[in-house]
């Protein structure tokens, strides 16, 4: 996940990356909680919004269109202009629009993806320091 983080930051409208990103995070939990004895653990910790946003996100882009009644949490999605860069590619962003309750969750109605990556980051940072994988 983390070699994916500056490729999307980098590159935040490059599909492949954003698209490996996501599904990574969106796996983070099992690999590290894996078993039928840490399913419960598993559940709470994808019930974060960040996390539900994430599922959707890489789900959506691997199947296209997401059909799951689970997910719940985006509303729309658009490219945005951001002001004083529109002759730049690199002056659009892709938004996630965020359905309530997760956008009051979230306070905010909308992220951009390296908003949420960012957010996606910060979540699982805490959980994963301690292990050497991550470790310094």
């Amino acid at each position: 996940m983390l070699r994916w983080r500056s490729r999307v930051f980098r590159y935040h409208l490059d599909a492949d990356a954003c698209f490996n990103f996501f599904v990574t995070a969106e796996h983070m939990a099992d690999w590290l909680l894996p078993g039928e004895q840490n399913k419960a653990q598993r559940r709470t910790l994808k019930n974060d919004p960040v996390l539900k946003i994430c599922s959707q996100v890489a789900n959506g882009a691997k199947h296209f269109q997401t059909e799951d009644k689970r997910h719940s949490s985006i509303s729309g999605v658009a490219y945005s202009v951001m002001i004083g860069e529109p002759s730049r590619r690199d002056g659009y962003e892709f938004v996630i629009h965020v359905n309530p309750p997760d956008a009051e969750a979230l306070g905010c109605p909308s992220l951009t993806v390296r908003e949420l990556v960012k957010r996606v980051l910060d979540f699982w940072e805490p959980r994963v320091k301690h292990l050497p994988m991550f470790g310094e």
